[in-house]
Formats: structure tokens, sequence, C-alpha cells
């Protein structure tokens, strides 16, 4: 069973009825416990800054009682004193006095199964297989070699020889502190790696098997890599100067770890560098350089949707991460040289084939990787040189026509070649990302040649073949597209007429869209029921009816639809037998001639005037499997047809439809962009977009939503509705349909409020947080009873000198400290004026004997 991105291959828990512990793991049980659940031995008495807690050890006394470090996001955790660290698995066996960092075999199995007790996660109860028990304990016991590895790989750096390494990276623009907030550092020979191993407690055998010892890694800085979690993958190692010795490469990293018949049994490469970060902090829209410094740098200085592929293109397992993930698009910034040029055009391909949208940002000037563009401009202009980036498609297209060369007068040759090769190219690329050429790639070939986007459409390839017509289709040829001259245009008369006020015109298509589990089915019932009887829909909207209306629903069922219908009705004040409805609960497969057929006999029996069809994902594509979803070209025939066949037949079109999983603000307003598929959003001539205000709380029956409105006759509205369905009781009485409607503008406003608010509270934690880190670097320093400077609080703290600088500035305008003259010993021995910080005395301290003074 080989493991991607430190989970085993499959996106569910379970595979073929084995299960996959790291997806387990990392996916339900992590996500579910907290700190104070896991642990809980009182010698740690945590401090918290940042993501990180920092309290005594359970096994050694610590001095400091900060040795013990836990990441609270991960809650991977390191003992600096023990040089040992893991995860929640390792710390529960060591804790209990088991042998070894981490269990094996049934142990682990018992541990895991612990866990998932402590987070409210069912275990899965089947048989298993000792190869599954001996992956998961392996991927647990790797990482926590790996993390014994970068604690002394951080230790080497500082040390002596670690000299010239150091003296590399601060000449790269990296500080102390950001180093070790990385946890960066140098490579030590693999036997004193080895010995280190050991004394941490890892076996011989673990060690081995993970395969930490790279005598090929010797003497590189080290920067550690993660996966999307957050849970360490492997090591990466960048030489500390441009001229490796004795022809080492520039670059390198631990090789996969290898089974017995030495097939890798996890692929550690598997997801970008830093894309644990940038998702961290909520980050959906991201950048991606080509090496580890290039996104380091950015990442620490305030740009943390940078992430690295770590080479001139992604690997395809790590697109596979980003769109598991739910990245909606990556704008790419790789080095100006031969390698990036040419990895632009395979990074363009694999994510828009991944349904990533692709962006290609400015070349970088003057030959500057990422990094170096940084530390000469600032990372302000970073930002603005990435602000605004070609499409990935707009971007080759033009790359095609420059290599094409200049087109001399009436050279149809270069022309004709120059449209062949883009045919070529556009023939090669995922059909997922032909909307994508169609807006992007083909205008910019239409320009440089002079061609209508007609003329080209004509040369491409179709991807898919074309919806059969049917038997009384429109005729071809002229009939089918008469012409008008424009006074006869002039004097035509188009008059528009509204099937519901401000929501609805006739004689359009429309598209009623939104998440699963928000109530558009229910709210639909309502449409059907007040155009149907001319009652105001939801209430408020007042209808142009009685409009006699066909439900089509295939999704419900009879039951429920009915249920809600006769709620509505109450509503309403009608019964449901006058309600105007005519109701089916089956639906036509759309791609298909005859059940478009029967559709249009089914509205001219009854003269339905409109058809909702609900949803769309179960008819659109029933019975053709030679038509995709994803492509523009086989939606859009598609769905004119359907609408064609409703107008001739005399009604108008309604098509339930759904939203991405993910879309990227779950309870802001819903938005066109947010419709799943190709297609469907150019389709829609008028809509009604439906999401939720707030995450629904189970057992209220109150659902706050969105309702976004418009259409391409020119009208929009938003509305914010409260929708109260009631509570179900014992006697299934209970249920009722009140719905609540208001402009939008007080809910939007309301939301801005509230999300300043919380910016502004974070702001405030996180500037309280760099105060702490000074008094406490302060006391500390104080109570060792040695001048010290200012310098050397700043280190002690851990902060950048924008931070450390704007938090002493704050705690002296508190009263809280001041600055004062000290003198402090050089590496000589001599003693040098020097500026250092203090406690302010007050009279409290003073009666009890606080001296508060820096040395």
């Amino acid at each position: 069973m080989t493991v991607r991105n430190g989970q085993a291959l499959g996106k569910n828990t379970s595979r073929n009825g084995r299960v996959d512990f790291g997806v387990f793991l990392a996916a339900q049980i992590i996500p579910q416990l907290t700190l104070e659940s896991i642990f809980t031995d009182p010698s740690h008495r945590f401090k918290h800054a940042g993501d990180k807690s920092r309290g005594g050890c359970p096994w050694h006394e610590s001095k400091s009682g900060t040795s013990f470090v836990v990441d609270r996001n991960t809650l991977q955790w390191w003992c600096a004193g023990c040089n040992v660290g893991g995860g929640p698995i390792q710390y529960l066996w060591k804790l209990t006095g088991g042998v070894g960092v981490t269990p094996r075999g049934r142990d682990f199995i018992e541990q895991l199964r612990g866990l998932a007790v402590k987070a409210g996660v069912p275990f899965p109860e089947m048989e298993l297989t000792e190869a599954d028990k001996e992956q998961a304990r392996r991927l647990e016991t790797r990482r926590a070699v790996l993390a014994s590895a970068v604690a002394l790989c951080e230790r080497a750096l500082s040390g002596t020889h670690g000299a010239a390494a150091r003296e590399y990276l601060a000449g790269r623009g990296f500080t102390e502190p950001e180093l070790q907030e990385l946890r960066v550092g140098w490579y030590p020979l693999a036997r004193f790696l080895a010995e280190y191993l050991e004394k941490a407690g890892h076996t011989p055998e673990d060690i081995k098997e993970s395969r930490i010892l790279f005598e090929g890694l010797v003497g590189y800085t080290t920067w550690p890599w993660h996966d999307d979690t957050g849970a360490l993958l492997t090591i990466y190692g960048k030489w500390p100067n441009k001229a490796p010795p004795g022809g080492k490469p520039k670059t390198t990293a631990l090789p996969n770890p290898k089974d017995a018949a030495e097939k890798d049994w996890l692929h550690t490469k598997q997801s970008p560098m830093y894309l644990d970060r940038a998702l961290a902090a909520g980050h959906r829209d991201l950048i991606l350089v080509e090496g580890p410094t290039d996104a380091a740098l950015p990442q620490l200085r305030g740009d943390s949707r940078v992430v690295a592929c770590v080479a001139a293109q992604l690997s395809g397992d790590q697109v596979e991460t980003l769109r598991h993930r739910g990245v909606r698009s990556m704008t790419i910034a790789l080095d100006p040289d031969k390698a990036g040029d040419n990895g632009i055009g395979s990074c363009v391909r694999q994510l828009e084939g991944a349904g990533i949208r692709a962006y290609v940002a400015p070349r970088l000037p003057n030959g500057l990787d990422p990094d170096e563009f940084i530390l000469r401009d600032g990372i302000d202009e970073w930002k603005k040189h990435v602000a605004n980036p070609t499409h990935g498609y707009r971007h080759l297209a033009g790359a095609l026509i420059a290599s094409h060369g200049v087109r001399e007068s009436g050279d149809d040759l270069w022309l004709d070649d120059l449209i062949d090769k883009a045919v070529a190219f556009a023939d090669k690329q995922p059909a997922e990302a032909d909307a994508d050429m169609l807006l992007h790639f083909w205008p910019a070939v239409a320009e440089a040649t002079g061609a209508t986007m007609e003329a080209l459409a004509a040369r491409v390839k179709p991807k898919s073949a074309a919806v059969p017509p049917s038997e009384d289709a429109a005729p071809a040829g002229a009939a089918a597209l008469a012409v008008i001259d424009s006074p006869t245009f002039a004097a035509t008369d188009y008059p528009l007429h509204w099937h519901v006020k401000k929501v609805l015109v006739r004689g359009q298509p429309a598209i009623v869209a939104g998440p699963k589990k928000c109530l558009k089915t229910s709210l639909l019932c309502d449409f059907a029921v007040s155009i149907g009887s001319g009652q105001p829909f939801l209430g408020v909207f007042q209808s142009e009816g009685p409009t006699r209306i066909g439900f089509f629903s295939g999704e419900s069922g009879p039951h429920a639809i009915k249920a809600t219908a006769r709620l509505v009705c109450a509503a309403r004040g009608i019964r449901l037998e006058d309600a105007g409805v005519w109701w089916c609960f089956a639906v036509p497969q759309l791609s298909r001639a005859e059940q478009l057929a029967c559709l249009a006999e089914q509205i001219g029996k009854h003269q339905l005037q409109v058809v909702i069809i609900d949803p769309l994902y179960l008819c659109l594509l029933a019975g053709n499997p030679d038509v995709r979803s994803s492509n523009l070209y086989d939606m859009g025939p598609l769905l004119a047809a359907i609408t064609e066949v409703c107008r001739q037949a005399g009604a108008d079109v309604i098509l339930c439809h759904h939203f991405i999983k993910r879309p990227a603000d779950p309870f802001g307003v819903p938005e066109l962009e947010d419709m799943s598929g190709a297609g469907v959003a150019e389709f829609a001539r008028q809509w009604v977009l439906i999401g939720r205000r707030e995450r629904y709380e189970p057992g209220t029956g109150l659902h706050k939503l969105w309702l976004n409105v418009g259409g391409s006759a020119g009208f929009s509205s938003c509305w914010s509705v409260d929708v109260d369905e009631g509570v179900l009781a014992d006697d299934f009485s209970g249920k009722k349909w009140e719905a609540t409607v208001e402009g939008a503008a007080a809910a939007i406003l309301g939301k801005k409020v509230q999300a300043e608010t919380k910016r502004e509270e974070q702001q405030a934690s996180r500037r309280k947080d760099d105060e702490t880190k000074v008094l406490q670097a302060i006391d500390y320093l104080t109570a060792a009873g040695q001048p010290y400077s200012s310098t050397r609080v700043r280190d002690k703290a851990v902060l950048n000198g924008d931070k450390f600088r704007q938090a002493v500035e704050r705690l002296v305008a508190e009263g809280l400290i001041e600055r004062c003259d000290v003198k402090v010993p050089t590496a000589k021995g001599a003693m040098k004026p020097a500026e250092s910080l203090k406690r302010v005395r007050r009279a409290a301290d003073a009666s009890s004997g606080s001296s508060g003074q820096a040395g």
C-alpha cells in the first residue's frame, strides 16, 4: 500500500476493505482533539504564544519550564531536553511507560483506537491485516525519527560547523528568529546523526527503515518539508553557496523509504512546500515558485500565499493534493530562466486539467529569483508584481505567437501554420479547460491572426459527440437562420413580462442554484405553489399568475414534496388541490431525443407555461456517457436544446442546480461562479442563487438564507430570507412554513462588521502575544543577573525587528517598561555601552522587593 502526503492512496478512510490510517488519523481524529485532551501531565503548565505552547517535560526536569513544545494545530510535539518528539500516539505511549518511541503491532492499533474514543470518532471495526498495522506503524515511526533529525540539524546549524551555513543564510536575507520559525538546520555526518537518534530512543531498525541517514545530504542546509496537514514528509537540502564542491548538486533531498522488495512505500514530495502554512492561513488562491527559499522568504515577510513545487514544474501528485484541498487558482511565478519558462506550460496544463485556474505572473526583472526580488525591492513590491497576472492560456498563446516569428506582408503560410499549431495545442488540452481556452487562448490567437472566432472554432476538432437532434427539430439552412434588416428590427417590439416581480421574467430560461441542503427544493415548492395559484412568492414577491406550472422532481420523493407543498399552501391560505401545479416524481433524460419529445408532449398535453426540473445533475447527462459536465462544448448544445424544446412546446424552463462542494465563502452572498460544471452559468439568462447566511443549528428548524436574484433583462437584487420550518414532534406534528424576507443590505453590513471585529480582535491578540514575549524575555534576562542589551531581549522574545520595535513602543507608552543605558561584555571581554529595557518599578513591586532591573 503506497502512501501519498502521509496518507494511503484514496480519499476515504478505507479502500477495498483496507483501512487508510494516515487519512483516518490526520483527517478525522486530529481535528477533533485539543491540546488539553492529550497533553495532560501536570508538569507542562503551558504558556501559549501564537500556534505554539511551551511547558515543562514529564520525563526530565526543565529548568526553563519551556523545553516541551506543542504545535496546537497539528498536535506535533518536541522536547529539546529529551531529544525526542512525535504526535499524540508517541506522547501517550511514552507517558504510559511504553518501550521505544512508537508502539508496534497491536499496541499501535490500541493507541489509535484510544485516540478515536477521545475524539468521538467511530473506529473502523474490521479485521485488520498485518500489512495495515505495519504500514500505519512505520509511517508514524518515520515522522518521529524525522522530528528528531530536524532537531539535531537545528543544533548543528547553530554550532561551530554551521558557521558557513549561517553566513550563507544571512546573506540570503534570513534572520536567526526566521530560521528558527522554519526550523532550518545543517545536516551533520550521518554517523553523528545515527548516534543522536539512538540516544533519543529510536531503534537502529526504525532508523534504517525510515531512510533518514543519507550521506548525500551531509553539509547541506536543511529545510523541513511538511504535507498539507502539517505532518513531516521529508528533509530538503540546499548547498550553502552557489558552487557546491566535487560536482555535488545545488539541491537534494532524502530518498523515498523502501520496503523489503525495494519499492517505495511512501512518496515524500507529494505536497508543495509550505502548502500547510498557506492552507492554515485560509488561502485557496495561491502563488507558485520553484525553490524553498523563494517560498520561505515571502512566507516570513507577509505573503503566506506562496508555495514551492521544489522543481521547475509541479508533480502530478502535487496537483492532486491541490485539487483535493480545494485550491481555486494558482499564480505561477517560476524563476526567469529557460527551465522556468518551460515549466510554466506544464503547470498550466496540469492545473487546468485538475479544475484549478492557472495564471502567470510577469517575468521577474534582471534574472532575479523571487527571494532575490523581495530582498531588493521588498514584500510590497512583490505583492504588486503578482497582483495582475495573465491567464495561463493567454500566456501560452502569447508564447506560441512569439515563437512563430513576425509575419511578412501577404504571408498566408505564416497565418495557416500558426493556426495549425494553435489547433494542435488545443487538441492536447483536457476537456475541463475548454471554457478557459475559449475565454483566453483563442481571443489571443484571433487578435494575432486577424481570424474570427468562428473561423478558428471550425478548425478545432470536437472533443465529444453532438447531441442527436429530435425528429421535429428546426430545419437546417436559411429557415433556421432567419435574418431581418435594421428597420424591421427597430420597428419590432420585444416586451418583457414578469412571472414573479423582481424575481423571474417570462420567455427566458432560469437557474435556481445553491449548495446541498439549503432548502432549494422547498423554496421551489413555494415558487410553484405561489405562481400556480397567483399568490406572492415567499409571501412577498407578487406573481402574475395563476400560471400553469409543472414540477418534475427526481430527488426528494412524493412524501417530502407533498408535506412541503401542504405547508406552503397553508401559509398562503389555499388548498393544495387549488395550487395549479402538475407534479411528476421522475425527471426526463435531457440528453436523449426521445425523452425531450416526451417532456414536450407533457407540456402540450397539460398546457404548462413553466416547467421546473429538479435537480439538473440527475437528468442532464443520463443515458449519454460521451458527454461531460466539465466540457463547455458538450454542455452548451445540451442546455440550448432543452430550452428550445420547452419554448416550442409553450413553456419556460427553470433548472435546479448545485454549487461546487467547497465554495470560497460558505456563508457569503452566493455568486454565479459558485455553480458546478461547465456552461450552466453561461446558459442562465436569469437566476435565483440560494446560500446560507449562517450555519444551520440542528433542532431549531430556522434557516437563515441569502437570495441573490438577477437576469440579463437588467434586474438584480439581494435579500435575506429567514425560513422557520418548525420542529417535528413525536406525533409528527409541529412542522410549518414561515418565511421572512428583508433587503440584504443590513445583513451584508452586519457580516462586514462582524468580520472586521474579528480581524481587530485577532490583531489585538497578536499584539498582546508580542508584548507578553517581550516582558517574559526581560524577566528571564533580569533573573539571570547579567547586563543585557535590547538586542538580547529581541532574540530571546523571538520576534522580528518590526514586531519587536512596535511591542516595545506600546509597552513604554503603557508605562510597563522603560529604556535604560547599560554596559554589556563584548566577545573579547571588554564592556561596551548599549541600550537596554527593564520593567518599570511600581509601588507594589517595591513593597514586595522586586528589583525590575536590567542588570
